[in-house]
């Protein structure tokens, strides 16, 4: 359940595994809690501890499904809230901001997604 790979995402030795579950947890549509896009946060802010960070990718993976899944309107905020945040983080790479923007799509007006696009190199 929820609790069990929130735990995995948040206590097993490789940060791929943690990936994965955060990524398995998000992947089909079920009902998830605030807490789900808070263990995001958690992993993504710890990237670079390769003992509790998830690497971008994976991050951006799960609340791309989290967006699409539906559910709960804060779940489904905080996930395009997180992915904005991705999509204009400078300690980023581009293609990792851009991948979040993609993941974004039609969840943003035009306008703001091309202001955000500006500033990626």
């Amino acid at each position: 359940g929820e609790s069990e790979l929130l735990g995995i995402a948040r206590t097993d030795p490789d940060p791929d595994a943690r990936g994965q579950a955060l990524v398995t947890l998000t992947a089909f549509p079920r009902r998830l809690s605030p807490a789900t896009v808070d263990a995001l946060r958690e992993a993504h802010a710890a990237r670079g501890d390769p003992y509790v960070g998830v690497p971008a990718s994976w991050t951006t993976m799960a609340a791309t499904n989290l967006l699409r899944a539906g559910g709960d309107a804060s779940v489904r905020s905080g996930a395009l809230a997180f992915l904005r945040e991705q999509a204009e983080d400078e300690g980023l790479s581009p293609g990792a901001r851009r991948a979040a923007l993609a993941a974004i799509g039609s969840w943003l007006p035009a306008e703001e997604r091309a202001l955000i696009a500006a500033g990626i190199p």
